[in-house]
C-alpha cells in the first residue's frame, strides 16, 4: 500500500524508548489524552478528571493486577504525556515508548498499539485497551491459533441505541482484544497504516469519498454520519478511524 504524501510519517516517530522488559510475548496498548465518551462532538476539549478516572486510573489498575509472567506490555505514550514516565517506570515488565507527536482526538493515539503486529521479536501480540480487563489475554495465550489474526470479544451487541446512527460503536470490528501472529505477516505494518491513511485523504478530495472507488454505493453503513462526514471511520482523526482500517 503506497504512502502517497508522506504527510503523516510523523505520526509513528519514537523520540525516546524506555525497556524494562524482554521477553517473546507482549500487550501493545497506548494511552493519549482523549475524551472518556468517544463521541463526535466530544473529541478535542478533555475534561482532565474523567480521562484521569476512565484510562489512567484504569491503566494504572491493570499493571497493578498484572499476573502474567512470560509477557511484557508495550506501552505506546503520547508526547504530552511524558510527565507520567516516573511513575509509569516503576513496573518491570512495561515497556513505554514515547511518541514525537501527541493525538488529534482519538487518532494517532488509538492506531499507536498496531504498530507491533508486524513485529517479528515476537511469537504472539495481544493489542488491548487500557479501561477494560486483561483477563481474556490468558485464555487466548493458552490456545494455539494458526491465524494470522483473531479477535475476541464477550458478545456482539450495539451498544448505541441511536436509530441514525447505525454504524455508531457497532463493535462488529474492534480495536482491542486481538491476537496476532506475527510471524505470519510479510509486510511493516507502519508502512500500510501511512499507505491506508494516504489513500483515505486521497478519497476525500474525490467526488464520492465515502468510498473507495468513484462509482461506489453509499450504504445504510458508509453515510455521513456527525463528524465522520465521509462515513463511519473515514475521518482519519476521529474515533473510529483505527476500527476502520
Amino acid at each position: 500500500m503506497e504512502n502517497i504524501t508522506n504527510e503523516y510519517d510523523y505520526w509513528f516517530e519514537i523520540e525516546e524508548k524506555f525497556i524494562n522488559c524482554i521477553k517473546d510475548k507482549c500487550i501493545s496498548i497506548s494511552l493519549f489524552k482523549k475524551n472518556v465518551d468517544n463521541t463526535y462532538n466530544n473529541q478535542y476539549n478533555v475534561d482532565n478528571n474523567k480521562w484521569m478516572n476512565k484510562y489512567y486510573k484504569s491503566l494504572i489498575e491493570n499493571l497493578n493486577t498484572y499476573n502474567t509472567n512470560n509477557i511484557c506490555v508495550n506501552l505506546y505514550l503520547a508526547n504530552d504525556l511524558k510527565n507520567y514516565i516516573p511513575e509509569l517506570s516503576k513496573y518491570n515488565f512495561l515497556n513505554i515508548f514515547l511518541m514525537k507527536s501527541s493525538s488529534i482526538g482519538a487518532q494517532p493515539g488509538m492506531l499507536w498499539r498496531f504498530m507491533d503486529i508486524t513485529n517479528k521479536s515476537y511469537k504472539k501480540i495481544f493489542i488491548a485497551d487500557i479501561d477494560e480487563n486483561w483477563h481474556w489475554v490468558n485464555n487466548l495465550d493458552k490456545k494455539n491459533y494458526p491465524h494470522k489474526l483473531i479477535t475476541l470479544k464477550p458478545g456482539d451487541v450495539l451498544i448505541c441505541n441511536n436509530p441514525y446512527i447505525p454504524a455508531y460503536n457497532f463493535a462488529t470490528i474492534i480495536g482491542s482484544h486481538i491476537l496476532v501472529n506475527p510471524i505470519k505477516f510479510d509486510y511493516n505494518i507502519i508502512d500500510i497504516m501511512k499507505g491506508f491513511i494516504s489513500i483515505c485523504k486521497q478519497r476525500e478530495k474525490s467526488i464520492n469519498p465515502y468510498c473507495f472507488d468513484d462509482d461506489g454505493i453509499i450504504t445504510l453503513w458508509n453515510q455521513p454520519t456527525c463528524e465522520n462526514s465521509f462515513g463511519w471511520g473515514r475521518r482519519i482523526t476521529v474515533y473510529g478511524f483505527d476500527e476502520f482500517f
